[in-house]
């Protein structure tokens, strides 16, 4: 007997001893990599208690697809584990961590084919006394990894994760971390705090966020979690979701439990100086200095990690250059390869950790490092025969698609800023050519649009752009201006305002290059205009003097026609004309006019190969003379605050300018003169509805915003106010209201139902109507429908005498029936009031006092038609 109590007693003690020992997980997170086709390396860390029986040397992992394996730890040495078992690997000690362990598992695993599937690892126990997870030890511990295989998406590596998930904080000290994440494919990153997970991947009952004294966030950007500031000391627990996101579409995610150790501290973390994003071209070397001072005048270890360390064969490092109490400066040196131009940035970790207090202090830091493509180098260009020839050296990194080609004739005075790529929208070029073989380094640009011509001083520049369609930095310009062997067009000026007896000035500037050699002369003009009949261009004049410079298009309509012209050159010898080139073609500038209430818009176009830099709207005033009114940039100008029924004449007038010298300056040419009234042909703008159903007086009240108040139309002269009565009907007049600038409502009543919908239309006092507001709908069920009491008295005391609604809306009609306990039919009636008096209708004789059941079929109009309920309940009668 005594034997078997001591038994008894050691079993018992073995196994408190086993439970209490059995606190085990801390935090964790799983990971992989691609390795072939569908198969997959997948990475299990965990951070446990190192002192447990717990101890696990193997973790059971379910592949997301109904497959589970068991996966064995792959780091540390080699020996037996606190229970006594033999391990290939125990796992590792964490520096600055007393009974914390890293453990990592590595398996992998080959998928059927493409799909999602969600990989988890689910163990009993967590660690004992998680303040904010109740009764932590019997809480499972959850951790979760979506993988996606999807042959359209391409291969996919998991988020990395560099930094623990286990930190030390300090009461009411700031705390900053990180899991320094980074993404092998240049995938963009997202975070989000969310609950930690515990039994088959549910959220944990009772589970709160951390207490503090003002918040805790996770910087959804970065993937900082910040506590604002720790209030009691213990362990906690945070989970964050790392969204993986490729061309706008999520393609995974990792769920990372961490865990946060607040104790109490009597000293302050390390501060950065203030941490800039930075850039750096590939090939070229990358320098940043990084300083942390300490106000407690300890001193610092500074610790770099980050993706610029993981790429193949990176240069990268970090070494710490001087190191007193209170202050380290480091310096990281990178010179990346061609192959790390992306879009993404890479991300470059820090943390500092103050050395010699009880408990060491860290501060998170991070610096986004862009690898910009290189520019092109030794871009030059050369003009022959009305073409323009490009070339630079071939392309420094093999691994670029292609070449962007850009032209501008605007000035070139811009220099692209360091972390500039790309072409600006601002600076005036336009993408001409793409070439997809980064092996060619020569262009042709012949202008087969018509858009080369002499007077011009071209500028080019190229880029390289990658596989992502990330655009490298632009080469330096290249200038350039074609030879004036052909006529320069240099104003098209609409001299006569006429529906018949228009007339249009054309002024040339002479060839000055002429390649007499080949064209010894003499030389002809010939001078087209194009005709929107045959379209084509046909010959109106024509000279035989190279200095014959202005010409004259006479007897056309340009009140309503726009004119186009170009000039031909032709040697003109021995009576046989040789084509040597043409101009550019110039249009005219064509005004037109949209009269609106009070006010006219205008808008002109032209084509013409001169820069126009501004264009001069003149109107006619009211000595019949044309005044300047106002310069713009712009095609287009509103003339407001005009007078209704009043005609008002305009013409536009541009300035513009050849980019070379040996041309007049400034180029000034005139549209036609165009006249319009402004009329009232804008409808007011378009209210908004309200509707209100007051129950009791079946009424709906409709109101509406003012459109005097909202948009200043001063003119609204009615209201017209539609109506639908159900959902398949048409809307119809309901009524039209004048315009009260002290009341925009309406009361819709005399109806047996509140259901509708309404819209209400604005009118002004010249017939313009707006447009319908947006419909708004009563649907029946806004207001009781019909409502009983649960008692009445029928003893003729004309006070609740009979059983009747207490109140009622949209009802068509109501059908009553009343029993007794026994089920007998007592009353029915097909009343919408019932109207019962308590007397038993087969009898006429009063029914005794008692409890009744009544049933009624209920039959209420609504928006989508009569709709029937069935309402039962029972009535207490008293007498």
């Amino acid at each position: 007997m005594y034997l078997l109590r001591k038994i008894t007693l050691l079993l018992l003690f073995f196994c408190l001893s086993m439970c209490s020992f059995a606190t085990h997980n801390r935090a964790g997170e799983i990971t992989f990599v691609h390795v072939s086709g569908y198969t997959y390396e997948v990475t299990i860390t965990t951070i446990t208690y190192a002192p447990s029986l717990a101890d696990r040397n193997e973790l059971e992992i379910n592949w997301g697809d109904g497959k589970t394996s068991t996966i064995k730890r792959v780091n540390g040495p080699s020996g037996n584990n606190v229970a006594g078992l033999y391990c290939e690997h125990l796992g590792e000690a964490i520096e600055g961590y007393t009974d914390v362990q890293l453990n990592k598992y590595t398996a992998t695993h080959t998928y059927a084919g493409s799909g999602t599937y969600a990989i988890s690892v689910e163990d009993p126990n967590r660690n004992y006394g998680v303040s904010n997870i109740p009764n932590s030890v019997n809480v499972p511990f959850y951790i979760e990894t979506l993988l996606t295989i999807n042959p359209f998406l391409g291969s996919n590596d998991s988020p990395q994760l560099l930094l623990l998930p286990v930190d030390k904080a300090c009461v009411g000290t700031t705390f900053i971390t990180n899991p320094g994440a980074y993404d092998p494919d240049g995938d963009s990153l997202s975070y989000e705090l969310i609950t930690c997970k515990g039994l088959n991947g549910a959220d944990i009952p009772g589970y709160i966020i951390p207490d503090a004294s003002d918040y805790f966030i996770v910087d959804e950007r970065t993937g900082d979690i910040i506590w604002e500031k720790p209030i009691m000391q213990g362990e906690y627990n945070v989970a964050i979701k790392i969204k993986e996101w490729r061309k706008g579409i999520q393609i995974g995610y990792i769920i990372r439990d961490f865990q946060i150790i607040v104790l109490a501290c009597d000293n302050q973390p390390p501060v950065f100086d203030v941490l800039r994003d930075t850039c750096v071209v590939a090939t070229e070397s990358l320098e940043l200095e990084i300083n942390v001072v300490d106000y407690d005048y300890n001193y610092i270890n500074v610790e770099a990690t980050g993706e610029p360390f993981m790429v193949e064969n990176s240069d990268a490092e970090f070494e710490i250059t001087d190191s007193v109490e209170g202050s380290t400066t480091g310096i990281f040196t990178w010179s990346p390869s061609c192959y790390e131009v992306r879009k993404n940035p890479y991300i470059l970790y820090y943390k500092a950790t103050d050395v010699g207090n009880i408990v060491n202090l860290s501060t998170m830091g991070s610096t986004n490092i862009y690898v910009l493509g290189p520019p092109p180098q030794n871009l030059s260009s050369a003009a022959e025969a009305g073409n323009v020839y490009l070339r630079w050296d071939k392309y420094i990194c093999k691994n670029a698609k292609g070449l962007y080609i850009y032209r501008s004739k605007l000035p070139d005075n811009y220099t692209q800023e360091t972390c500039d790529i790309g072409m600006p929208d601002d600076w005036g070029y336009e993408l001409i050519a793409t070439i997809n073989d980064i092996n060619i380094n020569n262009y042709t640009d012949k202008g087969d649009d018509g858009s080369l011509f002499p007077g011009i001083n071209y500028s080019y520049r190229i880029s390289a752009f990658f596989n992502d369609e990330v655009e490298g930095k632009l080469s330096e310009k290249t200038e350039i201006t074609l030879k004036k062997d052909v006529p320069v067009i240099t104003h098209v000026s609409v001299e006569k305002t006429d529906l018949n007896n228009g007339e249009i000035k054309i002024i040339l500037s002479p060839p000055t290059e002429i390649d007499t050699y080949q064209y010894p002369g003499p030389y002809k003009y010939f001078l087209y205009r194009y005709d929107d009949i045959s379209n084509s261009y046909v010959e109106i004049d024509s000279a035989d003097d190279l200095n014959d410079s202005v010409f004259f298009d006479s007897g056309i309509n340009t009140l309503e026609k726009q004119y186009r012209y170009y000039f031909g050159l032709y040697q003109n010898s021995d009576d046989e004309l040789i084509y040597m080139g043409k101009s550019a073609e110039a249009s005219s500038i064509f005004l037109s006019i949209t009269p609106k209430d009070k006010r006219l818009v205008l808008s002109w176009n032209c084509s013409v190969p001169w820069i126009i830099s501004s264009y001069s709207i003149y109107r006619k005033d009211v000595f019949d003379t044309f005044e300047n009114i106002v310069s713009t940039e712009n095609t287009f100008y509103e003339d407001i605050e005009l007078d209704n029924e009043k005609e008002y004449c305009y013409y536009i007038q541009s300035v513009g300018y050849y980019s070379v010298d040996g041309y007049i300056l400034p180029i000034i040419n005139n549209s036609q003169i165009d006249c319009e009234i402004p009329v009232d042909n804008e409808p007011p703008c378009v209210p908004q509805l309200f509707v209100n159903p007051l129950c009791d007086d079946m009424i709906n009240k409709l109101f509406w915003t003012n459109p005097e108040t909202v948009c200043g139309d001063d003119d609204v002269a009615k209201y017209y106010i539609y109506y639908q009565s159900e959902k398949d009907s048409d809307f119809v007049l309901l009524d039209s209201i004048s315009y009260n600038s002290h009341d925009t409502s309406y009361f819709h009543n005399n109806f047996s139902k509140l259901a509708g919908c309404y819209y209400v239309r604005v009118a002004d006092y010249s017939g313009n109507i707006s447009e319908p507001s947006e419909i708004v709908c009563i649907y029946g069920n806004e207001c009781p429908n019909y409502e009983l009491p649960n008692a009445f008295t029928p003893n003729d005391d004309g006070f609740n005498d009979k059983f009747v609604p207490i109140r009622y809306s949209n009802i068509e009609s109501v059908r009553t029936t009343i029993y007794n306990r026994q089920g007998k039919l007592l009353f029915e009636s097909d009343e919408i009031e019932i109207n019962w008096d308590g007397k038993d209708c087969h009898t006429n004789l009063d029914v005794s006092v008692g409890v009744y059941f009544y049933v009624c079929v209920v039959r209420s109009y609504t928006y989508d038609g009569v709709v029937e309920t069935i309402l039962s309940g029972y009535i207490h009668l008293f007498r």
